[in-house]
């Protein structure tokens, strides 16, 4: 593996010295003012960990962790589509799950042995962000429409409440309760966006493009 060290800059006269005299107070000793990051032995390696700065705190080997492979079913990933047929309201459908090794799968498990896993699409594009914490997971979805735009975010609460079969209209209520929503006219601008529990604004523009009008539910 490859390690890199990273100075830690502080902007003011003598930095070395006073970073040193802030790690002494915080971690113990302050002869090590760096991060110290681990890569994958190869160009373009990964990070597979990192510590942060001080010497107490990088002698008790506590640092962030990296790992990385492809989904599996058991990751019971949910596939989310959005679809807005012709004269019809918008709404987000789950198809099933996720097939084996169709999802890059990212582990990050920080020096607390707390643990967020993140699933990616072919382009890179976030799926789902989980976190697992004392063993429960919270799952965090993202889903976007077929320019690649982010038209919905459904939180932990409402992801548990999904199964394969569910319809989200964006005017119903269960993305009223647990998403966040955007909708765009055909040129990609916002027309329409929703926080959770709020009851959405709505958003027009005039033939040069410019904002002429915007509402919300007040």
């Amino acid at each position: 593996s490859i390690q890199t060290k990273y100075p830690v800059l502080a902007f003011q006269g003598l930095w070395e010295a006073k970073s040193a005299e802030w790690y002494e107070a915080n971690y113990g000793e302050g002869n090590r003012p760096f991060y110290i990051k681990e890569y994958e032995p190869w160009k373009g390696g990964r990070v597979l960990s990192e510590q942060k700065p001080g010497t107490r705190y990088q002698q008790e080997g506590k640092k962030v962790v990296f790992q990385y492979g492809k989904n599996t079913t058991d990751d019971a990933v949910l596939r989310l589509s959005f679809a807005i047929p012709s004269g019809s309201n918008a709404f987000v459908k789950c198809s099933g799950l996720w097939a084996d090794a169709k999802l890059q799968r990212t582990t990050r498990i920080s020096e607390e042995g707390d643990t967020t896993v993140i699933f990616s699409d072919i382009a890179g594009k976030t799926i789902l962000s989980r976190s697992i914490n004392n063993g429960t997971k919270h799952d965090t979805y993202y889903i976007r429409d077929q320019k690649d735009s982010l038209v919905m975010v459904i939180q932990p609460e409402g992801s548990s409440r999904i199964n394969t079969g569910t319809i989200i209209p964006f005017s119903g209520s269960f993305a009223h309760d647990y998403c966040f929503g955007w909708l765009y006219d055909g040129f990609g601008r916002l027309v329409w966006r929703h926080n959770p529990g709020d009851g959405g604004s709505n958003f027009a523009y005039d033939q040069r493009g410019r904002l002429a009008y915007s509402d919300d539910a007040n």
